[in-house]
């Protein structure tokens, strides 16, 4: 043969099968585009502004997705092809192509369509890459004078890639052929076609799994346990799922057919009957669909959330504009004391050379420390072999007098008794706790207030009358470490918090400024300096990043789901070709069919977006738990996120239902 006949065999077989190939070099051109433009946007994120590794980082990450998503849907892509012209290619063989040409042809359509979509690709990303750009720029609140040239190292990752993963394309569908003979490539496109069995057995561990999976995600209210429960949650949903598409969808269909009233009558027979065959072709296209949909909310919803829902993040971390911890030394009350009229002083001082104001003062002593629950009432600073979340302690030491202030309450003590407050979760009975062997009598237990709730862990506040029953409790507990290699010695730390009145400019050259003053002003022990406006640069950066990646990765979760759903209407239309043929033998009317198939495929592709949005309601409060743990406790506003992004998602599936419903009815009409 000539050299290039086999070029043109395989541009012709393109051009003659473009419903198939048409929408593959479409996917392959915008994951090569969102692949590069992500890719050259990370290269050039680091560095943009105080604290942008945050986002250089997060960038980094969406990169690794993509490029694992886009092979899984080139992947799927390619095996969907190789199936669908297996009769094709048996043909070939037959006709006296040997397999070694047959090979070329494979090999170039393959070389084609990869050629194109990277070329397209790259195209579009270099054009498309500084728009990108200038939009994250905005989001993360920067004014756009960065230049953003074109990446090479950004384009040969981007060809390397690709590259490997086509020729793996090309790899699997030489290794397919090979092993295939012209008899099984003439019947492997009509396989599958049996009534399928019911599996039982399959279908009941799906709705175990299921079962399992939701109990999880609606009953772990702890948001650290959420955390690790969450993705285990998600893989037996997964498994659950594609039991029931593959298997319980089937023993459904069978259960119905058994009961002879219902299935024997005309609608009933030929709908059952032609639901068995759908699912049996298409379940684990189905289960995908419903796990990408899933996805594609879950990350929108999420990501949108944390990026509206700043404000209350930040203020949920930093409860005052500035924050100062000084570390107070044992036995030292009086040195305390003038510690905090030292940084009354020193701190209104840098407030006047900034213009701004210092209002909402708070100051208090605390002593706060992890335990251990080794049993009840009793708990030890070092870790044990095996424990829970449930069996951590937050345990905090206030004064009653700074307490009462802070939280507007009246509690007062029996004596010198200390008192006790705990959380709703931590379960501490009678009249003393033990903490490293120290018992401490405390009187009766209440309910710490809001403003010192610890979220992740049970926890304990302990209330003493003075400074110095404080310092005293503090030394025991430190001398039950003294000598034991690796533990680590808490102290007592005064907070000194207060928030700012000024322009915003002002406001976070105050905090930039306010750690390097003090130590300048000599003030020593510092422990920690926290403030809510210089960090919000970052914590935005941080947040619109994520939301950048979130809207990437929920753009490919589209496109494998539209290319799933394109590709299943194909088959779908084909296989559909014959059973109109069959139905009108058997006497029904087109009209009768055509409403028929219509109502069996509009079932079938609701089927995914109604399991999914299930999904999404069963997942709600897990989710809620793990957004808590990143400081989102409006959970109005991630409601109204995930119910908005379920809408748009729906309008979204149903444009693409209705588009690529024309490819199958184009098909079945050609009947």
């Amino acid at each position: 043969m000539k050299r290039g006949l086999y070029f043109k065999l395989a541009f012709t077989n393109i051009r003659k099968n473009k419903n198939a190939f048409f929408p593959f070099l479409l996917s392959a051109i915008a994951m090569v585009a969102m692949f590069y433009m992500l890719l050259s946007i990370e290269l050039q994120s680091d560095g943009l502004y105080y604290g942008a590794s945050y986002m250089s980082q997060i960038l980094g990450f969406g990169v690794w997705i993509a490029g694992i998503i886009s092979v899984i849907i080139i992947f799927y892509t390619n095996s969907f092809l190789m199936k669908q012209r297996t009769r094709e290619l048996g043909l070939y063989n037959v006709l006296g192509m040997e397999k070694k040409h047959i090979a070329k042809v494979i090999t170039w359509e393959i070389a084609i369509v990869a050629i194109g979509g990277i070329a397209a690709g790259l195209v579009l990303g270099m054009i498309f890459s500084k728009l990108l750009f200038l939009v994250l720029i905005r989001m993360v609140g920067l004014e756009p004078k960065f230049a953003f040239l074109v990446s090479p190292q950004a384009i040969a990752v981007t060809l390397l890639v690709f590259g490997v993963v086509f020729a793996a394309a090309v790899l699997q569908n030489l290794l397919k052929a090979a092993r295939l003979k012209p008899v099984d490539l003439m019947r492997e496109a009509n396989a599958g076609e049996r009534e399928p069995k019911a599996k039982w057995l399959l279908a009941f561990l799906g709705v175990a799994a299921l079962g399992i999976g939701y109990e999880i995600a609606l009953t772990t209210d702890n948001p650290l346990q959420a955390l690790g429960m969450f993705f285990v949650a998600v893989i037996l949903v997964i498994i659950g799922t594609y039991c029931l598409f593959v298997a319980g969808s089937i023993v459904l269909l069978k259960l119905l057919k058994k009961n002879k009233k219902f299935y024997y009558h005309k609608t009933h027979f030929v709908t059952v009957s032609g639901m068995m065959y759908r699912m049996r072709q298409n379940a684990m296209g189905l289960a995908s669909i419903c796990i990408l949909v899933t996805m594609v909310i879950v990350v929108l919803s999420t990501t949108v959330s944390l990026y509206i829902g700043i404000g209350d993040e930040q203020r949920y971390r930093y409860p005052k504009d500035v924050s100062i911890l000084i570390s107070c030394k044992e036995g030292e009350s009086q040195r305390a004391e003038e510690t905090a009229g030292r940084l009354k002083e020193v701190t209104e001082e840098l407030a006047r050379k900034k213009d701004v104001r210092i209002k909402s003062v708070e100051t208090y002593f605390d002593y706060t420390h992890m335990y251990f629950r080794e049993k009840e009432g009793c708990f030890k600073s070092s870790e044990l072999v095996d424990y829970t979340s449930s069996d951590i302690l937050a345990f905090q030491i206030l004064l009653t007098e700074e307490y009462n202030k802070m939280t507007n309450s009246s509690l007062k003590h029996k004596g010198d008794t200390p008192i006790l407050l705990v959380d709703e979760e931590t379960e501490i009975s009678g009249s003393s706790i033990e903490l490293d062997g120290v018992r401490i009598e405390v009187q009766g237990e209440g309910i710490v207030d809001e403003k010192f709730r610890e979220r992740l862990y049970p926890q304990a506040v302990l209330l003493v009358s003075d400074y110095t029953e404080m310092d005293e409790i503090c030394q025991k507990l430190n001398s039950r470490m003294k000598g034991e290699k690796g533990k680590q010695r808490f102290e007592i730390h005064e907070n000194y918090g207060f928030d700012l009145d000024g322009k915003w400019e002002r406001k976070e050259a105050y905090g930039r400024k306010v750690k390097r003053y003090l130590e300048k002003k000599g003030i020593e022990d510092i422990y920690l300096v926290e403030d809510y406006y210089s960090t919000w640069q970052e914590s935005l950066g941080l947040y619109a990043s994520v939301l950048f990646i979130g809207v990437f990765i929920g753009l490919l979760f589209l496109v494998a789901t539209v290319l799933i759903i394109y590709y299943k209407q194909i088959s779908e239309g084909y296989g559909d070709q014959r059973n109109f043929q069959i139905m009108s033998k058997v006497g029904l009317a087109n009209k009768e069919i055509s409403h028929i198939i219509n109502s069996q495929i509009r079932m079938v592709f609701l089927l995914p977006i109604i399991m999914a949005v299930v999904h999404i309601c069963c997942a709600f409060p897990i989710i809620k738990n793990i957004m808590s743990m990143l400081n989102l406790t409006n959970v109005k506003l991630f409601l109204g996120c995930t119910v908005g992004t379920v809408l748009v998602f729906l309008l979204i599936y149903m444009l693409v239902y209705k588009i690529t419903s024309r490819v199958y009815y184009r098909i079945v009409e050609k009947r």
